[in-house]
């Protein structure tokens, strides 16, 4: 029996055609995209640097990205957390899409999960600001994105709750095959995808495809393709609901551990370069809650 014409992904396995052409037909395919290397991921870089850029090898890794993401031509929206790293890894590993037309959109329900200033996004006007003149829609990022507090919080409800609501985004999103792109502690979250190691599981830069399934219950989830799983060499069968639900709680805690670890560290005021509140970007800043 021969394949149907695949809409999208022309280098796929016949099986992939099937189920891709399947759910097109109710909900985007969806990559999901890792940012590249930011100063956060040096372990000489305070974890309180206010929303940190790429490193010079993060945009090298991001060219690399643009030079290699085989699905440039089918791709309808691209997506990004507003953290500068995400914005810039959307800007130059996408910029085949907004060369032709495409706006980056930032999502503020897509940022990173903890509160440390690495985590924690610029102001608004700070973005537009940096971002005027770029490809990029802030309409949807509100004043107090960047607060760490309520439905922006670091509390697993909180986040559990911001991915949901991503997902929802995205599945009624009008096009076909979207980008979109975030952080290694939320993709977890979204997906609910647990393998793999601590730091680890999702490369600066790696793209996993996914679609969209209804779960017993009507709950809506993300599911890895076949062909994305190779990618990245997860050949083994899928772990079941348990053993995620397993992983999730250890790696939660493992997470808790090394936040604790950086909270203890955290000079005291008095050991501050300057006085509080005077807009640095180290250690806090002007953030009172950080």
């Amino acid at each position: 029996m021969s394949c149907l014409p695949s809409l999208h992904f022309q280098q796929d396995t016949c099986e992939e055609h099937f189920t891709h052409i399947y759910w097109t037909a109710m909900a985007p395919i969806v990559h999901l995209v890792r940012h590249g290397q930011g100063y956060n991921n040096l372990p000489t870089n305070p974890p309180d640097t206010i929303d940190p850029v790429l490193t010079p090898l993060g945009e090298s890794q991001c060219r690399n990205l643009a030079q290699k993401f085989p699905y440039h031509s089918s791709i309808e929206a691209v997506i990004a957390s507003p953290l500068r790293r995400t914005l810039q890894t959307a800007l130059i590993g996408f910029e085949p899409e907004t060369q032709r037309g495409l706006v980056i959109t930032a999502l503020p329900e897509a940022q990173e999960i903890s509160d440390f200033g690495a985590d924690t996004g610029s102001d608004l006007k700070v973005l537009r600001r940096e971002m005027e003149g770029k490809p990029i829609d802030l309409s949807l990022v509100t004043e107090d994105w960047n607060s760490n507090l309520g439905k922006w919080g670091r509390a697993t409800e909180a986040v559990d709750a911001r991915a949901d609501e991503v997902r929802r985004y995205l599945k009624e999103r009008p096009e076909r095959e979207v980008v979109l792109v975030s952080h290694l502690g939320f993709l977890h979250h979204l997906t609910e995808d647990w393998e793999g190691e601590v730091g680890s599981s999702w490369l600066n830069t790696e793209f996993r495809t996914y679609h969209f399934i209804e779960e017993q219950g009507g709950k809506l989830a993300m599911q890895e393709t076949d062909a994305s799983r190779q990618r990245h060499g997860a050949t083994g069968p899928r772990l079941s609901k348990a053993e995620q639900k397993q992983k999730r709680e250890k790696k939660l805690w493992i997470w808790e551990q090394i936040e604790a670890g950086l909270r203890a560290q955290r000079p005291k005021p008095s050991q501050l370069s300057g006085p509080a509140g005077t807009g640095g970007d180290l250690w806090g800043g002007s953030r009172t809650n950080i």
